[in-house]
């Protein structure tokens, strides 16, 4: 009676052991997952715009914008086409930060001019 107790006993440690493994695994992947995100999110125009640094953190988001890769199509004179392909996009990605700043998205002509 006592060894099949004590099988039983290891079988059920050796189950519960591997369940934690995995599960310990899962929290890593999950808090890697979370780091990655908020290194995204966080970055120094939040900073900037958190701190009271509005016109430094306006100046480095334009900066940001203008060396997007999407900018790349809008310099210069773009069709009608490649502007209504690109300029949304590039508003779209941009227009969180410019919303916490309190600004405006630019219009084209004033993201190109200035």
């Amino acid at each position: 009676m006592s060894q099949e107790l004590i099988f039983c006993i290891a079988i059920v440690y050796f189950i519960i052991s591997i369940a934690m493994i995995v599960k310990f695994f899962q929290i890593a992947s999950d808090i890697k997952d979370l780091k990655e995100k908020s290194w995204k999110e966080n970055d120094s125009i939040d900073f900037l715009i958190a701190n009271g640094y509005k016109v430094e953190a306006k100046i480095k988001l334009l900066r940001d914008v203008w060396n997007d890769p999407l900018m790349h199509y809008l310099k210069g004179r773009p069709t009608k086409e490649v502007f209504d392909l690109h300029y949304p996009k590039l508003k779209e990605k941009y227009i969180k930060k410019f919303t916490r700043l309190g600004e405006d998205f630019p219009s084209y002509d004033n993201l190109i001019h200035k």
